[in-house]
């Protein structure tokens, strides 16, 4: 049939058993700071777009998501999540360790390759959901998949963080115009480098 495209949209919705990571972490800002401690996410993904492409009938191949959502959950998996950008922890490291010196006067050190900076301000759901969006999908930060996806005409990308039943967070953000997230308002060398050399790196 001959489709409406003025009318009509679609959406894809991804959630696998193995779309999920393991991680601690703390919330800590001004004159607050939670205790450490871990849940295991789960991540899920809903794509929305304007019409399919003829030629394959897809909005996009569910393989080509599925591929990189399960890299960034393997980068984030048994670690400890740092907030890169927080304006209550110094963060400093060392050759083997990265030490964290809160407003509390909580210290923390912990082994380097069992920690994930990211660039971010607070450790929750939902920054964590921001974060995610654009190492999967981000113009600067995963450039192959911001032109895949503008390319198969997605205009809409939902990251879902779940962090324990009933507990969720959800990050909507249009592919065109990119609303600048708490990660892509971190420093350069953040902001170009790959989702996994991202994911995986120290400050």
């Amino acid at each position: 049939r001959i489709m409406n495209q003025k009318e009509e949209s679609f959406e894809i919705f991804i959630s696998k058993e193995d779309f999920k990571f393991n991680a601690s972490h703390f919330v800590a800002y001004r004159g607050f700071r939670e205790r450490l401690h871990g849940h295991s996410y789960h991540v899920s993904i809903r794509l929305h777009g304007k019409h399919i492409n003829m030629s394959d009938g897809y909005l996009i191949d569910f393989s080509d998501v599925k591929k990189q959502v399960r890299l960034i959950c393997k980068a984030f998996d048994e670690k400890f999540i740092v907030p890169k950008l927080s304006d209550v922890i110094k963060i400093r490291q060392t050759d083997t360790q990265l030490e964290m010196n809160c407003e509390d006067g909580a210290f923390f050190s912990l082994p380097i390759d069992d920690c994930i900076v990211l660039p971010i301000v607070h450790s929750t759901a939902e920054e964590i959901a921001c974060c995610f969006w654009d190492l999967l999908v981000g113009k600067h930060t995963n450039r192959h998949n911001f032109k895949n996806f503008q390319n198969r005409g997605i205009t809409v990308v939902e990251i879902g963080i779940v962090e324990g039943s009933g507990q969720s967070a959800i990050y909507k953000c249009p592919i065109f115009d990119q609303i600048p997230s708490s990660s892509s308002s971190s420093s350069s060398s953040s902001s170009s480098a790959s989702p996994q050399a991202v994911a995986a790196s120290a400050i």
